[in-house]
């Protein structure tokens, strides 16, 4: 269901920008990281990344995508697991899980940006980042 969902808000709600778009899709990665177990989010994130890109028109950025996905989704699991450790967990919202937003930034842009200059040229990826 939560890879439905990522793809759903990543490949439907969209505001293109000329070579790609914005969209609430990470928002949905970072929920299913940080309500399922483990693995599970992780695999959601990455199963939704790839179809909303097959379903958006980017097929050459798909398996990208998916990678990229399942390793925004990694920071949250491992904060949930200290959080489950800690017995703090009960809340999906909280300040350990919203710093979790940097390194998953972190993550998409230079995955991105590396995907960039593989897929398209240097040029393109220091103008994109």
């Amino acid at each position: 269901m939560f890879a439905s969902i990522v793809t759903v808000t990543t490949a439907f709600i969209k505001i293109g920008d000329g070579s790609g778009y914005t969209h609430p899709g990470d928002s949905m990665v970072y929920l299913s990281a940080c309500i399922l177990p483990g693995p599970y989010g992780i695999i959601a994130s990455s199963i939704g990344g790839f179809f909303a890109d097959l379903l958006a028109g980017y097929p050459q950025w798909a398996l990208i995508t998916a990678v990229i996905k399942a390793l925004n989704a990694v920071p949250f699991v491992i904060c949930r697991y200290f959080l489950k450790k800690l017995n703090k967990d009960n809340k999906i919202i909280n300040l350990p899980s919203m710093l979790m937003l940097i390194p998953t930034t972190a993550v998409t842009v230079f995955g991105y940006f590396f995907a960039n200059i593989l897929l398209i040229g240097w040029e393109y990826a220091i103008a994109g980042l």
